[in-house]
């Protein structure tokens, strides 16, 4: 049976030309309340594997005060239309990380939330590279509009899961 792990593969496969470069989307643990990336899309097929492992790499770097954590946390979206390349080169830790980031190009983002009826479980993470363009307050408020439907998709599947899991 198809899980809602699968699901968000697709929902991150469909917004990567549409709507980002490259997309991620995580989900808060349930017991330590850590993002968590369960679905990873870029635009360039090359750039699919170097995004996850980039994510995978800089993944306890994260402050609960920035990005992701900070969303989920908060429920408050967070939009940067250019992404300053030198703070984001400084955050790197090796050169490896410095030359993932650079491959990665990343110029503009936004992150948005997903919430249910009762919280806030997890993210939408949307990122443009190169010059193709940059994002605005109206592409937020539209990427907050479908994170919104998308929430509530993931929800009731993972309560179908956990429903079919508990007759079991």
């Amino acid at each position: 049976a198809e899980d809602y792990r699968d699901a968000l593969a697709r929902i991150a496969a469909f917004a990567a030309p549409r709507l980002a470069d490259w997309v991620g989307i995580d989900i808060a643990a349930a017991d330590t309340g850590r993002p968590q990336r369960l679905a990873t899309a870029h635009v360039d097929p090359e750039k699919v594997e170097l995004a996850a492992a980039f994510v995978a790499q800089t993944e306890g770097q994260a402050s609960p005060e920035t990005g992701i954590w900070h969303v989920i946390r908060t429920g408050q979206a967070q939009l940067w239309p250019e992404l300053p390349r030198e703070a984001l080169e400084a955050q790197a830790r090796d050169a490896e990380q410095l030359r993932m980031l650079r491959a990665l190009d990343m110029q503009s983002a936004m992150i948005v939330p997903l919430r249910g009826k009762s919280t806030v479980f997890g993210a939408i993470s949307l990122v443009y590279s190169g010059a193709r363009r940059r994002y605005t307050a109206d592409d937020l408020a539209v990427a907050e509009e479908r994170a919104d439907r998308i929430a509530l998709l993931i929800e009731r599947r993972r309560a179908e899961e956990e429903a079919e899991a508990a007759n079991r």
